[in-house]
């Protein structure tokens, strides 16, 4: 017997590949065309005769190939018994050799083992040799194969993470764009776009398999799944362990706070009655620390230019959702409320950190806001009368009004630039007041030590100057000295009398010295101190939270003493040249009448001066 099978297997290798009309197909036992590794699945192969060739098949020889790592466990049935026992426990093969086929078709169906590491595609494929009576040409054909997806990840998951990534996407966007494709095993995900053939199964994105791939249901739903943080197979299909929709946004200014609604076919919505959304900063390293603690608002601090944003739709999958839907994200920019510098590295470091704070701190604004922290509230563009009118108690004749329109928010200095504050930026520096100097506004410096330059015929700033200093040690290129329209704005806080803080006791508002009782208030003011006080001891103003804006020390503005205007003016800035060759101060000082600390009272004093009752807060553009 050994003998006869040795000759006849001789017989056959001789004559194998003799013309014929035999084709094989496969057919792979597992739901939804997937497989889950480390367990079996079955593989049936169908060998099929030509009808119209009716020679007797002598000799057949299947050999089939598995995927690598898969190993052969059983053959449930052969149609036929072979002459060539297959060899179980193998890896990657099955072997076997029929004499004397009696009839056709022949069926062989064997199981397989996955391999425990799961792999995205799996291709069985095989190659059939016979003979035939009569016929002596040599003869061979390939066999067809069969192609799984990984049960575990979807057809584009080429790296095996759960996520779909952009480059995994663009190729099902090459499908979608070939308007067909078909099967490829040497191709890393088995396909490729175009016709061709189609001898296993859809891809995952092709969802009512007919080997496209439609813009809305299908495509669509592969951008959601790259847009979700990961995915996972629900029945028969892949969804997004959440729904994110992701926008990216961009030209932000810095400071900018934003806004974003999710949309559904136009209507903000959440989806669903059980779903909530929240939002959230989508892998986005400038952006680090900023959060939508407020909602829908992103109030933390974002760095200018770009963002990603993200929304989870929680419960989202398998909740009922459509996400065949077009979800969209709607975005709009406001500025936080709060500019924060940190002084605190002192004159010696290279760089004062900025942040920005959308509101007050718990418990408001402490000793550090005062000395180690220079913070600066942002005020919003606007139309304004400038000056006083005529009627109005204590005015100066250069205060006729005219309306002033500034056409950019700018941040403006919540107290007075303090002793404190200026060491840590330009060194030690003799004060007149040093009793709780640390916390009381910085005086006894001129307009050329803090800023200098020829403001505005050229906006050079002069060096080692306070301005200088904190521009080219922070990302605020436009931080300066306000000008007096922005001054002034600031300090009315919208208000249009003498005062913000209307008719109130002066005495309870501001440091300034007692009244003559010829001028604004006529009773006699006990406020005989004589001296600055610590910033911020007064009431702020009604809206923006200014503190001193009236009183305590006067205010360098960048402006040369000029005469107003007639007509309404964008953004005044005075002249190139001033009347007399003097800068503005505002807001009078603790030695000044009350007449002198109204929101309109004007002074003008060289810039080189420098005394013990004026000092500055500074502005920074909101780009």
């Amino acid at each position: 017997m050994k003998l006869k099978l040795a000759l006849t297997l001789l017989a056959l290798s001789a004559a194998f590949a003799r013309g014929g009309a035999l084709t094989s197909t496969r057919a792979i036992d597992a739901p939804g065309g997937r497989y889950t590794p480390g367990a079996a699945l079955a593989v049936t192969v169908t060998i099929t005769k030509d009808a119209a060739n009716l020679e007797r098949v002598t000799g057949l020889y299947l050999n089939e190939t598995l995927p690598e790592g898969w190993v052969l466990t059983q053959v449930l049935s052969t149609g036929h018994e072979p002459q060539l026992a297959p060899a179980l426990n193998t890896t990657n093969r099955l072997e076997l050799i029929w004499v004397d086929i009696p009839s056709f078709p022949c069926v062989v169906r064997y199981t397989a083992t996955a391999p425990a590491a799961a792999v995205s595609n799996a291709v069985f494929s095989g190659a059939i040799k016979w003979t035939v009576l009569g016929n002596d040409q040599p003869s061979a054909t390939t066999g067809g194969h069969g192609l799984l997806a990984c049960r575990a990840f979807h057809s584009a998951d080429l790296d095996r993470d759960y996520t779909i990534s952009r480059a995994e996407l663009d190729r099902v966007i090459a499908f979608y764009m070939a308007g067909e494709y078909s099967i490829d095993p040497a191709a890393g995900d088995g396909y490729t776009p175009g016709p061709g053939s189609r001898d296993g199964f859809t891809h995952d994105s092709d969802l009512n398999g007919d080997w496209s791939i439609a813009m809305r249901g299908e495509l669509f739903r592969a951008v959601q799944l790259h847009n979700a943080e990961s995915y996972f197979l629900n029945g028969d299909r892949f969804d997004p362990t959440a729904f994110y929709p992701v926008a990216t946004i961009t030209g932000i200014p810095a400071a900018a706070k934003i806004g974003v609604d999710l949309v559904l076919n136009g209507t903000v919505l959440p989806p669903e009655a059980n779903q909530t959304i929240v939002w959230s900063v989508f892998d986005d390293p400038d952006a680090t620390g900023a959060d939508f603690a407020d909602g829908n608002r992103l109030t933390g601090a974002t760095a200018p230019g770009v963002v990603t944003v993200r929304a989870t739709i929680a419960n989202g999958a398998g909740t009922g959702t459509d996400y065949e839907q077009d979800f969209g994200i709607t975005f709009s920019f406001d500025y936080l409320e709060y500019l924060v510098i940190d002084l605190s590295g002192g004159p010696a470091t290279n760089q004062y950190p900025v942040t920005f704070l959308n509101a007050i701190p718990a418990g408001g604004w402490t000793p550090e806001h005062k000395t180690t922290k220079l913070v600066m509230r942002r005020v919003a563009a606007g139309t304004f009368d400038m000056g006083s009118p005529a009627t109005e108690p204590g005015r100066g004749t250069d205060e006729d009004q005219f309306e002033a329109t500034l056409t950019q928010d700018y941040y403006i200095g919540v107290f007075q630039v303090t002793q404190k504050q200026w060491e840590l930026v330009m060194g030690p520096h003799a004060s007149f007041f040093t009793v709780n100097g640390d916390t009381r506004p910085k005086e006894g410096v001129s307009y050329d030590t803090v800023r200098g330059g020829n403001w505005p015929a050229s906006n050079t700033i002069a060096t080692d100057t306070f301005i200088k200093r904190i521009r080219d040690k922070t990302p605020l290129p436009g931080f300066d000295l306000p000008t007096e329209a922005q001054w002034e704005y600031a300090c009315r806080d919208g208000t249009d009398g003498a005062f913000n803080f209307g008719a109130a006791d002066p005495d309870d508002n501001m440091r300034y010295y007692y009244t003559s009782g010829e001028d604004f208030f006529p009773a006699p003011s006990a406020n005989t101190n004589l001296a600055t006080a610590v910033v911020g001891s007064y009431p702020p103003s009604p809206v923006l939270g200014l503190y001193d804006m009236h009183g305590n020390v006067h205010e360098w503005c960048r402006d040369w003493y000029w005469a107003y205007p007639a007509v309404p003016t964008d953004d005044p800035e005075g002249e190139s040249t001033g009347l007399g060759f003097n800068r503005v101060i505002r807001g009078g000082a603790w030695n000044s009448l009350s007449n002198s600390c109204r929101s309109a009272a004007r002074s003008e004093v060289s810039p080189g001066t420098a005394n013990d009752h004026i000092g500055f807060r500074p502005v920074w553009p909101a780009p």
